[in-house]
């Protein structure tokens, strides 16, 4: 979740939240089927690996935020930028990466945003 406090008025706090996860989990779960459970794979947090990892730097807009995703955040370790609804109080539709970069040795989005040359 991403988590926007306000320091004079408690009710005007907002949190903004990735979406149903335990559903998410589930129907991961359930893709591995029957055949992969009883084969005694450990058991694990299955809601782990759908988290998004800690925020280390965001950006916001204000202007025509009831249109489009106006939030976008960076990732610990993650290559992804993710944009966020704050109209909506959620996850937005969109994940911003660049196309050439390969998964796993890509530099992450929090390196970028930490970087004056980005």
């Amino acid at each position: 979740a991403f988590r926007a406090l306000h320091a004079a008025r408690d009710a005007q706090s907002r949190e903004l939240s990735q979406g149903p996860l335990r559903k998410k989990a589930r129907k991961h779960r359930e893709g591995r089927g029957p055949a992969a459970l009883a084969a005694g794979e450990p058991e694990h947090d299955p809601l782990a690996g759908l988290r998004l990892s800690p925020v280390v730097a965001f950006a916001a807009a204000a202007a025509r935020e009831g249109d489009w995703d106006n939030l976008v955040t960076c990732h610990a370790g993650d290559p992804t930028a993710y944009t966020w609804s704050w109209k909506r109080r959620a996850l937005g539709r969109h994940r911003l990466r660049q196309p050439g970069w390969p998964r796993a040795d890509a530099p992450s989005s929090s390196d970028r945003a930490q970087d004056p040359r980005w």
